[in-house]
Formats: C-alpha cells, structure tokens, sequence
C-alpha cells in the first residue's frame, strides 16, 4: 500500500527538510503506520512512525537552530505529555541528539559538530513503535498540533479533554 496524503503533509509543512518523495510508507503498510525515509535522497533510509516525525520536526523548526531553545520545547512538552522529564523514550533520545548537534555546531567542536540534526533523530527513532500508552500521552498539550491522529492512529480511543501543563504554553 503506498499513499502520498502523509508525504505531501510532511512535505508542505516541512518542505524545507523533505522533499515528497524521501517521505513514504513501508510497503503493506503497518499499524500503527510506520513510514520510511530516505535522508538527503540517498540510500539511507529510516523507519519511523509518523507522529514521532512530526514530533521532533517540529520541535526542530521551533528552535530555529538553537539548542536551548529546543531543550525548553522538549521539557516543558515532555512534561505536559508524560508527567516527566526524560521518559526514557526513543523520542527523548531523538531529542538529546538534535540539541547536542545544535549546540556543537554553533560552537565549532564536539562529538555532533559536523553531525546534521534532523538525521541524529531519524536514527534515534528507527524502527521505534509508540506503544498506545505512549501515543495518548504523547497527544496532549500542544506539540502534536496540526497531525492527524484519526487517520494515522484510528484505533486509538478519544481525546478524554486533558493538555496537561502546556495547554496554553505554545
């Protein structure tokens, strides 16, 4: 099953970092959906399920090339989603690599200096299924805004109301 509705999403949000056709789904398609993406176009490819994508997309295009910046839109959303900071989730892992790539480009040096940050989550998240547990939680506060959880995660219940600490942060 291959469908461009999610690519073109991701490609018109984000067309800065994706063209259309690095983004797409695994062939058969999964549940939860899980899709693939080819870095740079090349032969590099991670698999990633589409919610975390738009997660630390976003996040990434929020801080504009700052490191702080990024670290404060991932605790405060971690907080709101979760009830903690640094869950131990591939996601936070994702994160943790953008902003250590960030910060050690603006300075000239480090382990990530020559690193590009979107493909350090990308690799943070390969392969990574939220459990339903996670999807939920992940869903409140606000930096799930604008993904379509009724078509990419239509099994999951409805929204039950609650956004956490940062229904009103961003």
């Amino acid at each position: 099953m291959f469908t461009t509705s999610f690519s073109d999403s991701v490609a018109a949000r984000f067309s800065t970092l994706f063209a259309a056709t690095q983004v797409r789904y695994l062939s058969g398609g999964s549940t939860p959906m899980v899709i693939n993406i080819s870095v740079d176009g090349g032969e590099t490819c991670y698999d990633v399920h589409p919610l975390a994508l738009w997660l630390v997309v976003a996040g990434l295009l929020h801080a504009n090339g700052n490191a702080q910046s990024l670290s404060y839109y991932h605790r405060n959303n971690s907080c709101a989603a979760v009830g903690a900071y640094w869950t131990g989730m591939p996601l936070d892992d994702a994160f943790d690599r953008m902003r250590r790539c960030v910060y050690d480009a603006k300075q000239g040096w480090g382990r990530y200096a020559a690193a590009d940050p979107l493909h350090e989550a990308l690799a943070a998240l390969d392969g990574w299924e939220p459990s339903e547990a996670q999807i939920i939680a992940l869903r409140r506060g606000n930096w799930s805004i604008g993904f379509d959880f009724g078509r990419y995660c239509p099994d999951l219940p409805a929204h039950d109301g609650w956004t956490g600490k940062s229904g009103t942060m961003f």
